[in-house]
Order: structure tokens, then sequence, then C-alpha cells
């Protein structure tokens, strides 16, 4: 809310199992009404039909495109109103520096086709039935995966949005949102997408200093969001100057590997 241009929105299913929310057990009927609470409080919370579970991320991320493109119908749409110049889709685990994002995306210009993030090559489709990334080789018969970005968080322009979403229409669904919307719609639609330090799938430390060097931590609790924005919060106020003499960019423990593009 300090940011202007900035909107947030959190985009959820229908519940339909208990769930455990701060050691309590909730019914669906609970949650379902606490959603709607929350919503007329703040009126961020966008509602689908299909229901919320890890296998069903790509039905989210589809409606997330067509969001946006319905935003962005028309030509007198390209440049205001609700029609966004970037977007970025991550999970809600992830603590997400929005100055640092604002830089990024700033950084891009009007870059067409953006997509970026943590890129990950050379991955191979999981043959463990026990395993959530677990994939049928009747979905998927080839033997590595193309170069996609981490679904933890990645950023796109809004030509790559409407270009996803076009793709998306003539391609049959894939279980792993990232795979399926960064991997094989953008492959289908011409897009490369690229790999940015400021990214991470993986844990980083919860210091002021190392995360004011980032775009994105994974694994980060509610209680530990809040601690950490009022940790820089009270760095900034106090004037001090996170990482004197740092690279701008807390270095990862992992690349992208090696890629193979398609032709």
């Amino acid at each position: 809310r300090s940011l202007p241009g900035v909107k947030v929105v959190f985009l959820v299913g229908k519940i339909n199992s208990v769930q455990m929310v701060k050691g309590k057990l909730r019914s669906p009927k609970d949650l379902q009404q606490q959603v709607q609470e929350e919503n007329l409080e703040h009126g961020d919370i966008l509602q689908k039909g299909f229901i919320d579970t890890y296998r069903n991320l790509t039905l989210k991320s589809l409606a997330l495109l067509r969001l946006v493109a319905d935003l962005c119908k028309g030509p007198k749409d390209e440049k205001g109103g609700g029609c966004p110049q970037h977007v970025l889709k991550t999970d809600d685990d992830m603590y997400i520096n929005l100055s640092a994002l604002l830089m990024v995306a700033q950084s891009q210009g009007t870059v067409k086709k953006m997509l970026l993030g943590a890129l990950i090559c050379g991955s191979k489709p999981t043959q463990d039935r026990k395993s959530k990334w677990f994939v049928p080789r009747n979905r998927f018969v080839f033997k590595i995966y193309p170069p996609y970005l981490s679904g933890t968080a990645y950023l796109m322009s809004q030509s790559t949005v409407k270009s996803l979403h076009a793709a998306a229409k003539h391609q049959a669904t894939f279980p792993l949102e990232d795979v399926f919307v960064t991997g094989i719609l953008a492959a289908r639609a011409g897009i490369r997408p690229r790999d940015h330090p400021g990214f991470s799938y993986r844990h980083r430390k919860l210091e002021p200093c190392s995360v004011t060097r980032t775009v994105t931590t994974h694994r980060v609790g509610p209680g530990e969001m809040v601690d950490l924005w009022k940790s820089i919060k009270k760095m900034k106020g106090e004037g001090k100057k996170a990482c004197h003499g740092e690279k701008r960019w807390l270095p990862r423990e992992h690349g992208p590997g090696k890629c193979h593009w398609p032709l």
C-alpha cells in the first residue's frame, strides 16, 4: 500500500477439507467465512471455482493469466486503467522485497515477452508415485522438461501474460504449474524465460542486510514476514545502509544448470 502503482491480489480456490489454522482445526465452512470477512475488510481476495489443492495450481495460474488478459483487452487499455504493465505470480510463503522488485521491473523498460525468475534447466519428470511432483509418462513423453522458472515467483510483462493466455487455449493442461506456464506455454508462445539472481526458490537467511539484497525469499512463515518487515523498516528508519560494500544481489546456492533451448 505504501508503493504507488502496486496492487496485491490473493487468488484462492474453493475449500473442501478441514485445515489447521493457528493450532486449531477449521471446517471448510468456517474457513470460507474467514475468507469472506477478510475480503470485506481488505478487498484483495479473488476466489475461483476450482478446489484449492497443489495439483490444481495450474488452474490457479491460468485464472491469473485470464484475469490480467481481460483487464488489458483493447488497445486503449495498454497504458492505463486497471491493466498492469508487469505481473508477479508468487506463492504465499515467499517474502517479496517490493522495492527491489520495482527496480527490476523498471530496469526491463518496455521489453516485450519478458519472463523473469529463478531459471531451472535439465529437470526430469518424477516417476515416484508418492512424490507430489509425480507425472505419468503418458502426460509428458520427453525425458527432460523445457527450461522453466521456479513457480515460487516469476515476473511477467503485460505482453507475456497475453501471449501465455493465448497459448493456453491450444495446449492441454499439465499438473506442474511452473513447468506448464513458464516452460511448455512459454515455448509454444516463443518466449524464453530468463534467470535473475534476485530470485531464489530456496530459503535465505532472514536478516535485513541479506533480504534487502534479494527480490524473493522462500519458506517464510506469516510471523517471520511481519518480524522481518519490521526489522527492515527500523533499519531504513535509522538511516543505515544495508550491506554496505557488498554486491547488489545476495549470492545464491543454485544456478539454472545447463540449458538446452528448443529451436
